[in-house]
């Protein structure tokens, strides 16, 4: 993936991702970790679209995102950040779609759109629990 290719606000969910693996002691930056980053900030894209236009209870579900994150491998001593082979699929999902949609930058919309399509197995659990699909969450875009 082509960094250049990316947004501002992608750049900054990755980072916030980054520091959400780091302050929990984590080797992997995980779907869960950018979840979590994208629903931290109420003024989030993804935050708005998942409470208002899909009528998302975003507390429960940033709760349950947390709750993974704890049950995560802990690592001691210095951490080497890497995203785990979910992540790396999911991204190289979201440049494919926004090629697909004739977009030149990779956005925080285009990864959401990515992790749908290539969630992990757990994170998928929560993504069909709380009903969030390709097709809704497109409508609601």
């Amino acid at each position: 993936m082509d960094i250049n290719k990316l947004t501002e606000k992608t750049k900054a969910l990755i980072g916030e991702a980054s520091n959400i693996a780091t302050q929990n002691r984590n080797a992997e930056i995980t779907d869960f970790h950018m979840m979590a980053a994208m629903l931290n900030n109420e003024n989030n894209l993804i935050y708005k679209i998942f409470e208002s236009n899909l009528s998302i209870d975003v507390g429960t579900l940033k709760t349950s995102i947390n709750t993974e994150i704890s049950a995560l491998p802990k690592v001691e001593g210095s951490i080497q950040l890497m995203f785990s082979k979910d992540v790396e699929n999911q991204l190289a999902q979201a440049e494919k779609i926004a090629e697909s949609m004739k977009d030149e930058y990779i956005s925080v919309e285009h990864i959401m759109l990515g992790i749908i399509d290539r969630a992990s197995p757990r994170l998928n659990q929560y993504l069909r629990l709380y009903r969030i699909d390709k097709k809704r969450f497109l409508n609601a875009l």
